[in-house]
């Protein structure tokens, strides 16, 4: 049907380069975000749209969308968007949904973002089939100057929900992990 890991990484290399221009311009606050849609040589019509902006103290993001139809029923979009503040942080999310047309339907994930206190990334996904049974899981992972924690959790129609949290302290070995 589609090229979902094509898609994703064409919005994410997209997304880089709109966010790139703005860290070498010579401006004190910016903005700009277009879009367009079009029929496709699939029957269907593809639709993308971004925007990037330039704070007036230095912070930039960016964002784009890509969104693909094949006329039988098909449909998938990604999508993605990072930043920069002017205090050094930075993060990045990007995600991709895809439709058949017999129903099943896959989300896939993710985002990570740093500062000057840690840092934290976490990707995941879940599938539906037309059948109504599902699964899927997402890992995060949070890193500070105390430690990190890890939760894993998955999913499933049959199962339920379960999940997994590992915590470290600073120097990477297994602690307890505080209670609520």
């Amino acid at each position: 049907m589609f090229n979902k890991s094509a898609n994703s990484r064409k919005l994410l290399l997209a997304t880089a380069a709109t966010l790139s221009l703005f860290a070498f311009a010579n401006v004190a606050e910016a903005g700009a975000r277009g879009g367009a849609a079009w029929q496709n040589k699939d029957g269907g019509t593809t639709a993308v749209r971004g925007a990037a902006r330039q704070g007036p103290y230095g912070g930039t993001a960016a964002r784009g969308r890509v969104t693909k139809t094949d006329g039988e029923g098909n449909a998938a979009t990604a999508s993605g968007g990072a930043f920069k503040g002017p205090n050094g942080a930075s993060g990045a999310r990007g995600g991709s949904t895809t439709v058949d047309a017999n129903g099943n339907a896959t989300r896939r994930g993710g985002f990570a973002a740093q500062g000057a206190r840690g840092s934290v990334q976490s990707e995941g996904g879940t599938t539906r089939n037309a059948d109504g049974t599902y699964s899927g899981g997402r890992s995060t992972t949070a890193t500070g100057v105390n430690g990190s924690v890890t939760s894993k959790g998955s999913w499933n129609s049959t199962d339920g929900y379960s999940r997994d949290v590992t915590c470290k302290n600073a120097a990477g070995a297994a602690v307890a992990c505080p209670s609520r």
